[in-house]
């Protein structure tokens, strides 16, 4: 977050960051659902798809329910939100000195994804700003 100082004006949500749906990247190498992103997605012990549409640097997620692609094993979330990223890792090609990394979720987009897929955007990256 840019930090505010007195020589710049700045409009400062009331939204608190906890509510915002996120998926981060920690260096512990595993992908964290925020208890927004977690609600999303169907709660503690959801399976879910991931996917990564590199062209936007967008993440995306699926409820393994809805979404079953052919020969992809799913994710499990842990009781606190964690499930492992190292094929997500292995997948981009990402180095540990990367990481942590966040995506803060941009809502559904049914034009490129499959319906009922939730797009997370990289933190700095167009469309971060909510809109897809």
């Amino acid at each position: 977050m840019e930090e505010i100082t007195e020589s710049r004006f700045h409009w400062i949500t009331s939204e608190h960051p906890e509510l915002t749906a996120f998926i981060a990247v920690d260096k512990q190498l595993r992908l964290y659902f925020n208890r927004t992103s977690q609600k999303l997605v169907g709660g503690v012990g959801a399976q879910v798809q991931v996917g990564y549409d590199f062209a936007n640097r967008r993440l995306v997620v699926a409820p393994a329910d809805i979404v079953r692609p052919a020969n992809v094993r799913p994710h499990r979330l842990d009781k606190r939100g964690y499930t492992s990223a190292r094929p997500f890792i292995r997948a981009l090609g990402l180095s540990e000195s990367e990481l942590p990394i966040k995506y803060t979720y941009l809502g559904k987009d049914y034009t490129d994804y499959p319906a009922g897929a939730l797009v997370f955007g990289l933190n700095g990256e167009a469309g971060g700003d909510g809109a897809l």
